[in-house]
């Protein structure tokens, strides 16, 4: 049996959790048979999944272990792997690189005895594989199916915007700021359904990914699979399936006044239908790369001994360098630094400001000047 061991978890989902339970429905879809299990100590796992997961079994309780069986534990766990018998192999799941590396340093003993890392990019296995001695194996996310295109871009409200209040959601406030200028539609939501979220996502024409460090950037991804350009920060993990000026728009992290350089690029100097180009290649790359047929074939690989029977590997082709097709314009950074000379930002918004503001910036595309 392959046990995947899960950390205490909050109320809500986090992406980490979602991805383990992938894995296990895989590997059991794969065999054919239960041979993997997920190890939970909270009894409302599944209450907080965006699915159901038929065909993985949650275990409340540490099972009784025998040699033949393989463990694998979140980063989040990493100090916990020594306190399992010596023989079971172990594998150690990085879900984001960057607690990964927090918990290395707070190591105050040598690493744990594992048998490789499975982790959720290839940017991620690259940092990894610096630091550690041990295979490291990028696993390929799945991107629901749910999350596709079911209203075309030029259908979509002109300049709509779709925001999470997620992560550093200290750059909302000069977003909004920047955007006063025009006719738009920003919309910000956080804790929604998948179903409303793909739903939302198909509404607008614009997403702003605001995450970093980003393991993989799944909120991105969503987004690209349902048409939206994405214009942000790729967290590190994104930039595995977001290329500037081909499928997306992606500043360096944390930097505002590039983000707000490429929005103004994407608003301003794109036409409907480059814009709808930019929609199909980012709806593509996600579909192409990102199924449960992609990750079988390398999770697949990597416990073929283990599922009991052999699996054949079908190869991918392997991404091609990407040219931009509407690379931002040098130009833009004169505008861009002209305006925050002239603006003033609001640091803090409050809820109701943002509804009434909203309300008026929605009525200038139809109130004649």
């Amino acid at each position: 049996m392959i046990y995947i061991y899960l950390p205490a978890v909050p109320a809500e989902p986090i992406g980490g959790i979602q991805t383990l339970f992938d894995y296990a429905n895989t590997l059991n879809g794969m065999s054919g048979k239960t041979i993997a299990t997920i190890v939970s100590k909270v009894n409302y796992i599944r209450q907080i999944l965006p699915r159901s997961y038929p065909l993985v079994p949650v275990l409340y309780k540490e099972p009784e272990l025998v040699t033949s069986d393989i463990l694998v534990f979140p980063e989040v766990l990493l100090e916990s792997v020594d306190k399992y018998p010596t023989e079971n192999k172990k594998y150690l799941a990085v879900l984001n690189w960057q607690y990964f590396e927090f918990y290395t340093k707070r190591l105050k003993r040598p690493m744990p005895r594992i048998e490789g890392i499975l982790t959720n990019s290839q940017f991620a296995k690259d940092k990894i594989e610096k630091v550690v001695d041990v295979p490291v194996f990028a696993i390929p996310h799945i991107i629901d199916a749910n999350f596709s295109v079911k209203n075309s871009f030029a259908k979509r409200e002109p300049n709509s915007i779709l925001i999470l209040n997620r992560k550093n959601t200290h750059h909302i406030g000069k977003i909004l700021s920047f955007l006063q200028a025009l006719p738009h539609k920003v919309t910000i939501v956080n804790n929604v359904t998948p179903t409303k979220l793909a739903k939302l996502y198909n509404e607008h024409q614009i997403f702003i990914s605001l995450g970093y460090p980003e393991g993989f950037g799944r909120p991105a991804a969503e987004a690209m699979a349902c048409g939206c350009v994405v214009v942000g920060f790729t967290g590190g993990g994104g930039s595995d399936f977001m290329s500037d000026g081909f499928n997306s728009f992606t500043a360096k992290d944390s930097n505002e006044d590039e983000l707000l350089q490429k929005l103004s690029h994407v608003l301003h100097r794109l036409n409907i239908q480059q814009k709808s180009d930019i929609s199909a290649l980012a709806a593509h790359t996600i579909k192409s790369r990102y199924n449960p047929k992609t990750q079988s074939n390398v999770i697949g690989a990597i416990f073929a001994k283990d599922v009991g029977k052999t699996i054949k590997i079908l190869k991918t082709a392997k991404s091609k360098a990407v040219t931009p097709l509407y690379a931002a314009s040098s130009k833009e950074t004169l505008e861009i630094s002209l305006f925050h000379e002239r603006q003033k930002y609001q640091d803090i918004v409050s809820s109701k400001y943002f509804k009434i503001w909203q309300s008026l910036s929605s009525l200038r595309s139809i109130i004649p000047n």
